[in-house]
């Protein structure tokens, strides 16, 4: 799968779960079928075809239960990981400030 973000627009917590969800499948790993089910939407937007009203509101559902379940200072802030991604001089990659904001999130920066 070829992943083009953009260095100049904000990876959210969407984007990096729909990444992680296409890696576990291609990994083969034991998915949910909530999983199973957002992965399959997912595909059908990456191929550029609509999703039923229905399907949408399922998505929005899980999304909302997922970020439900993250304490709250564990939720991703866009602004926060890479406010701080930029590192400091006592932590000059600034890998675990990302870690700690997400933690299914692989520390890298974008």
């Amino acid at each position: 799968l070829d992943f083009r973000i953009s260095h100049q627009k904000l990876v959210n917590d969407d984007v990096i779960y729909e990444i992680e969800l296409f890696l576990k499948d291609l990994r083969d790993e034991n998915m949910s079928d909530d999983e199973q089910f957002e992965l399959h939407l997912f595909q059908q937007r990456l191929n550029g075809e609509a999703l039923s009203e229905g399907d949408e509101e399922k998505l929005e559902f899980l999304k909302n239960e997922r970020s439900s379940r993250l304490p709250i200072d564990q939720r991703f802030d866009v602004t926060k990981s890479f406010t701080m991604s930029k590192g400091s001089s006592q932590n000059p990659t600034g890998h675990g400030f990302v870690k700690k904001i997400e933690p299914s999130f692989s520390g890298r920066s974008f």
